[in-house]
């Protein structure tokens, strides 16, 4: 079996001497370094690499007021770049779209009360100004940071460090016909082997499993593959079970395992969601629904642009988080126009707008 694509060699830098354009530069161009020599590493044994990123610690509140100065150094075209991560209660729909007009990705933290309206606010303003600007965003439910390389929600935590995910969902499909959930399992676990005999040693290594989708590689198809449910039927959600023991497995199983390690249900990011959204199947509460047992949380969900029932949404994802106790994040897309509508989210390409 080939090995699997990677969908992002992710570098968690260390704190910069000073949070200054400066100090950034250095820390972007030794990041860089490390994601070419990781590459080479990689590409030598057989793995093809699909994104970089390069994710930041969370700035001092102190650095905020020269955060334009500061991000004027993290636009970097060849690399996804993450702040990594900003404090709400000292910012407002303004702060952040000075962030994400560039392109850069963020995490939406707190630290003692969910902020709800201003959550409401930066999702719901910046989706009337440019849709894209929220697909850079998430905002963490439970308000904390997470080192994974899965963005927006990505923050360095504990100094430099490489970050791994995998791009997966067909080749997992491929494998389940003709070795079963057993086949998956044995898969997922000589990838993590191979990942480390390449890289350990030479660096601190994160790891996160998560099954996530890029369009046609669906992970609701190899769901659907798995409990021959449709997606929206009642038993669909006995495939995003089943795949997330084993992925519990291996996070019990191996060290060097960090971020998410669940499965993912990004609506905008999969065909077969898409396709399901446009034809009536699945609406938000459905996604919010999966992620009772998908603690990614509700990702990329594309919903009108009315602010009451935003509003709604986000309390109810806060409120499922709170009670799973497990770390969430939410990135919604509130839009112009009507359930069943397509709109365009740049990269993402096209996706139906659905009902809340």
């Amino acid at each position: 079996m080939d090995k699997p694509v990677i969908r992002s060699i992710t570098v968690f830098t260390d704190k910069p001497g000073e949070w200054s354009s400066r100090g950034v530069r250095e820390l972007v161009d030794r990041a860089e370094e490390i994601i070419r020599d990781v590459s080479k590493r990689l590409e030598d044994k057989g793995y093809s690499i699909w994104t970089t990123r390069i994710t930041l610690p969370i700035p001092p509140l102190e650095s905020y007021k020269r955060i334009d100065k500061i991000i004027g150094e993290l636009d970097k075209p060849d690399h996804l770049v993450s702040i990594g991560g900003l404090y709400l209660e000292k910012i407002d729909t303004g702060f952040v779209r000075e962030i994400v007009s560039r392109g850069i990705y963020t995490g939406l933290l707190w630290r003692e009360v969910f902020p709800l309206d201003k959550v409401t606010d930066i999702f719901y303003e910046l989706g009337g100004i440019d849709p894209v600007y929220t697909t850079r965003i998430a905002v963490s439910l439970l308000g904390e940071p997470m080192e994974t390389p899965y963005y927006p929600l990505s923050s360095s935590l504990h100094g430099w460090g490489i970050g791994i995910a995998l791009l997966y969902p067909k080749q997992l499909m491929e494998i389940y016909s003709v070795g079963g959930l057993e086949g998956i399992r044995r898969f997922i676990d000589e990838t993590h082997r191979g990942i480390e005999e390449v890289l350990l040693g030479s660096y601190r290594l994160v790891i996160d499993h998560s099954i996530s989708p890029w369009m046609d590689e669906s992970v609701a198809s190899l769901i659907e593959a798995i409990t021959g449910e449709r997606v929206g039927n009642p038993g669909f959600i006995e495939g995003i079970h089943i795949l997330n023991e084993i992925l519990k497995d291996m996070v019990d199983k191996h060290e060097n395992i960090g971020g998410f390690n669940e499965v993912m249900l990004p609506y905008a990011e999969d065909s077969r969601l898409i396709d399901a959204g446009g034809g009536g199947l699945i609406r938000a509460r459905d996604l919010l629904f999966y992620s009772s047992i998908c603690v990614a949380g509700p990702d990329m969900i594309v919903v009108p642009r009315d602010r009451g029932s935003l509003r709604s949404f986000i309390k109810a994802s806060h409120i499922l988080a709170i009670h799973l106790g497990k770390k969430m994040a939410l990135r919604i897309i509130p839009v112009e126009g009507r359930p069943g509508d397509r709109v365009r989210l740049g990269k993402f390409g096209e996706a139906y707008i659905i009902d809340y």
